[in-house]
């Protein structure tokens, strides 16, 4: 450039010249500042006392240095190493939280120990709730209460056992009314079953939990027998009668009933269909063999041991749906091999279930012949029991050669008797005695009775 002349404004200094390098601003390594002058030195002693300060606090973050030409990103999390566990401290934190529990619970005893010898919570008044064999004032004498007791020193456990020396009592609910009151409930036994014991005059109840719970003796005023009468007992309490027991049964009141036949009754009891157990009427059990029982229907039904129990009533059932109405006897000591006794009459009466022989049989001898009741060929006697509940006993002998039939009966009789396809029929009814007799065209029937039975017998001779 000439000497003098200014240079213009797009010319360049030279300074500014291309041709001569440009000087770089320097920096700090690490503090991202630009060095000018003594200020940078500042600026990178401040920057390097705050990192120091923020690696104190969070000693487990790593800050990234920032670098020159590098983008100055968020600190991030590094792993670090574990944060010791003083135990020594929890140890004592822990003792001492227990400690303050142990004071509270010891305190809390204190106050409940004064309270429960209190006056204010003495019990003065006693309500019982009494069941139909054991009264409230039995409840409030058996609980034996001592006096000075109050609501909260109490012992149930005491007063649950003396009440429970009534074997009528399966539970008892207590409950405390606060002040002075203690509430006494009782759950009585309920009964399974009538045990008609081997004297024949004394029968026990037997408790649905297999308990013995008290005897009772039977009314026979009205002239029953014994099992009638044990009978009535076990109809009027909703429950089966268990005859024919060994003498080896020997109840204990309060106490389980652990005889092998009575333990048999109980686990057909518990394991029969409400709707089959609903049509039992007794159990005959004179041994483990031979038990068995009696339907409503006046079915006897064999069963023997208590094994298998499912199959047997599967069995008797099918039985009683195939041949309704006509069968007497049904055998499932083998439920795989049942057997059973049925007629062909449609006059088989309804039993009572006081008698477990009691059997329902057709016989002919050139002809045909229906009862209710029973009908032997030839000589034999039997006792039955139809659907009016009355019993007929005695002997009668039937010749079909003759076409005469001769009958002695305690009870009312009527008898049909015919000789060829002609019949006339006697009928008789008497107290100490009488005799009517019935004419047919070849033959004769003749009666003596007593009482009031009833039975129908018709044969045709040959």
């Amino acid at each position: 450039m000439p000497k003098g002349q200014r240079p213009t404004k797009r010319q360049a200094t030279p300074r500014q010249s291309s041709s001569v390098p440009q000087m770089k601003r320097s920096v700090v390594r690490g503090s991202g500042t630009p060095a000018r002058g003594n200020s940078v030195v500042g600026r990178s002693l401040k920057d390097e006392t705050r990192r120091s300060r923020r690696a104190a606090k969070n000693p487990n973050k790593v800050e990234k240095v920032p670098t020159f030409g590098h983008k100055v990103k968020d600190t991030e999390a590094a792993p670090g190493p574990e944060k010791h566990v003083d135990h020594q401290e929890l140890v004592s934190r822990v003792a001492l939280f227990g400690g303050i529990a142990i004071a509270l619970a010891s305190v809390a005893l204190v106050v409940f120990l004064l309270l429960s010898v209190s006056p204010a919570f003495m019990i003065t008044d006693i309500e019982t709730q009494g069941s139909a064999h054991v009264s409230q004032d039995s409840i409030a004498k058996l609980a034996q209460i001592p006096a000075g007791t109050t609501l909260l020193n109490v012992d149930e456990k005491a007063v649950e056992t003396n009440i429970k020396k009534n074997p009528w009592v399966a539970s008892i609910n207590i409950e405390r009314k606060f002040p002075n009151t203690l509430s006494i409930s009782v759950n009585e036994r309920s009964v399974s079953a009538i045990v008609l014991m081997n004297s024949g005059s004394v029968a026990w109840y037997l408790g649905s939990d297999g308990c013995w719970i008290e005897p009772v003796t039977l009314d026979r005023s009205s002239g029953q027998t014994s099992e009638e009468a044990a009978l009535a007992l076990a109809t009027s309490q909703s429950c089966i009668l268990i005859s024919n027991v060994p003498a080896t049964v020997q109840p204990v009141a309060g106490s389980a009933a652990t005889d092998d036949v009575i333990v048999a009754v109980n686990t057909y009891l518990n394991s029969f269909s409400s709707s089959f157990k609903s049509q039992i009427v007794s159990f005959s059990a004179s041994t483990m063999e031979s038990l068995s029982c009696l339907l409503s229907n006046g079915v006897e039904v064999s069963l023997g041991a208590a094994t298998n129990i499912s199959a047997k009533e599967t069995a008797i059932t099918a039985i009683l749906s195939e041949h309704a109405g006509k069968v007497t006897y049904i055998n499932v000591r083998v439920p795989t091999n049942p057997s059973y006794r049925s007629v062909d009459s449609d006059k088989v009466g309804q039993g009572t279930g006081v008698t477990a022989e009691t059997e329902n049989s057709a016989s002919s001898d050139s002809g045909s012949t229906s009862t209710s009741g029973t009908t032997s060929t030839d000589t034999s006697s039997t006792t039955s029991t139809g659907a009016s509940g009355t019993t007929a006993s005695g002997t009668s002998s039937t010749d079909a050669t003759s076409g005469t039939t001769a009958g002695t009966s305690s009870g009312t009789t009527s008898g049909t008797v015919s000789s060829g396809t002609t019949s006339s029929s006697g009928t008789t009814s008497g107290t100490a005695s009488g005799t009517t007799s019935g004419m047919t065209s070849s033959g004769t029937a003749s009666s003596t009775g007593t009482g009031m039975t009833s039975s129908s017998t018709s044969s045709a001779g040959a």
